[in-house]
């Protein structure tokens, strides 16, 4: 498959968004692995594409994770969360 690199955002336990910066042509419904680091916890997770606002921006719904891993990116989130507010008391 092809392998595309992008910005990730509005990640939550159910998905994701990919800003690419090459635009993604296999459309919608397709599986998909989305790779990414944050707090230091490596997630190589299973999803699908949801939807294509353009072909640059992607709408992924994870697949298939496990209890493990759904614990992991929970309290990953949550990391992300309490740095953001902390920041925007600063």
């Amino acid at each position: 498959g092809s392998r595309h690199s992008g910005v990730l955002s509005n990640l939550s336990l159910e998905g994701c968004r990919i800003q690419t910066v090459a635009p993604f042509i296999a459309g919608v419904h397709v599986r998909v692995e989305v790779d990414f680091q944050i707090c230091g916890l490596h997630f190589l997770l299973a999803g699908v594409t949801e939807d294509l606002r353009n072909k640059n921006i992607l709408e992924i719904r994870f697949l298939d994770m496990s209890l493990r891993k759904r614990q992991e990116l929970a309290e990953a989130i949550e990391e992300l969360r309490q740095e953001a507010s902390k920041q925007s008391a600063e």
